[in-house]
């Protein structure tokens, strides 16, 4: 699947709700602009629209009033609690900004995700060594 840059005024729409949101770190999802709160990616731009981490009642609000569709970076695969924003509500800037502000509240209320580094440890438990150890092996004397 061949991706596309977003507009130069989406790109300019997204990086004033950034302004706004001092609260969320920027970072890049997918090679787009992003913003994270505590490690959790909250809202960023995919493509020509954005994508939202929202609950499930503002989920279901954006999908029955048709501003939104279920997040699938893949076909056939949509991302839980994720929604896409449709083109016109992206921008829109009033409405990105609150569904920004939105998706960074909703995300600050999940546990923090650890940094790369700790997660793997945090993954790794210590090996257990066996206690019992292969026997040496035996040398021969050379027979003179």
């Amino acid at each position: 699947m061949k991706l596309t840059k977003p507009s130069a005024g989406l790109i300019a729409e997204f990086k004033a709700v950034q302004e706004q949101l001092r609260e969320a770190q920027p970072r890049k999802m997918f090679g787009y602009d992003a913003l994270f709160v505590n490690g959790n990616m909250a809202v960023g731009l995919w493509q020509n629209t954005c994508v939202l981490k929202l609950g499930e009642a503002e989920q279901k609000k954006l999908l029955a009033a048709g501003n939104a569709k279920p997040f699938m970076p893949m076909p056939g695969r949509p991302m839980t609690g994720w929604v896409e924003l449709s083109e016109e509500l992206a921008n829109d800037p009033e409405e990105l900004l609150d569904w920004s502000r939105r998706a960074v509240t909703f995300t600050s209320t999940l546990p923090p995700k650890l940094a790369g580094a700790k997660k793997v440890a945090a993954k790794r438990a210590p090996k257990k060594t066996s206690a019992k150890k292969a026997p040496a092996k035996k040398t021969r004397a050379k027979k003179s």
